[in-house]
């Protein structure tokens, strides 16, 4: 007769004389429960390398480049690109543009701004000249960002990054877009939840449609994108004030 098996309080095979081959087979089948358990929480808790989820999920992030786009005339729709992404109802969105080393030298020809357009194509905020870019621009400005309420309808948002315009930096440049969504409840959302789009199959919404906007195709890149902010002038700004501190 072969060595009795049992598991103790730990989920351990202890033998005991006179394990029957039923008892052997229980006692491995909660063994091996247990070791499924165990792998489960390791693989939720990030102590297995290479299967964890962050938590929080943290923002999405889409660098492209947009050229400049001078001075517009009346009614020109200007060249940028469109970003669409999922708001939940009384969500917030936090939303940024940094620029790119476009000169080789460690300052960027880009002068971007950065608007928010809600599901009916109405601008709901905009950023400019409001943080300290990594990359400074050749004409003195600085990168845009806010935090703003989704608004109460819950669906496709945009976001239009593009060129200022007139304000000596006549190159246009690279950037990265930094988006993060949080729920009603302050709930951060993950970057799949939020859908970030601008690939082949971005989802144009009707407004931008009725607007002359294709409803399918490739990203919105270096198109005419609808035109909300006003046309503004600018005058240089003054050296920012040391030990001021950039949004997150």
């Amino acid at each position: 007769m072969g060595r009795r098996c049992i598991t103790d309080a730990a989920g351990s095979i202890v033998p005991v004389a006179g394990a029957t081959a039923t008892e052997w087979r229980l006692a491995m089948k909660k063994a091996l429960f247990g070791i499924g358990q165990l792998a489960m929480v390791l693989l939720f808790t990030g102590l297995l390398p290479g299967r964890a989820y962050a938590w929080p999920p943290g923002p999405t992030h889409r660098s492209n480049h947009v050229p400049n786009v001078g001075r517009l005339a009346s009614g020109e729709q200007p060249l940028g690109d469109m970003w669409t992404f999922y708001c939940p109802d009384g969500g917030t969105v936090v939303a940024s543009v940094d620029t790119k080393d476009d000169t080789d030298l460690g300052t960027s020809t880009l002068d971007p701004i950065l608007e928010l357009i809600d599901p009916d194509g109405n601008e709901i905020a905009n950023g400019d000249d409001d943080i300290a870019c990594t990359y400074a621009p050749v004409c003195g400005f600085r990168c845009p960002a806010f935090r703003a309420p989704c608004g109460s309808s819950a669906g496709v948002h945009s976001l239009i990054v593009r060129d200022f315009g007139a304000s000596l930096c006549n190159g246009g440049g690279g950037y990265e877009l930094t988006v993060d969504v949080f729920d009603a409840d302050g709930n951060e959302l993950s970057p799949d939840s939020i859908g970030v789009g601008g690939g082949a199959s971005r989802g144009v919404p009707w407004w931008a449609v009725d607007e002359g906007k294709a409803p399918v195709g490739p990203a919105l890149d270096d198109e005419n994108v609808p035109l909300r902010s006003p046309a503004a002038t600018k005058a240089p700004l003054p050296p920012p004030v040391p030990g001021l501190p950039r949004l997150p």
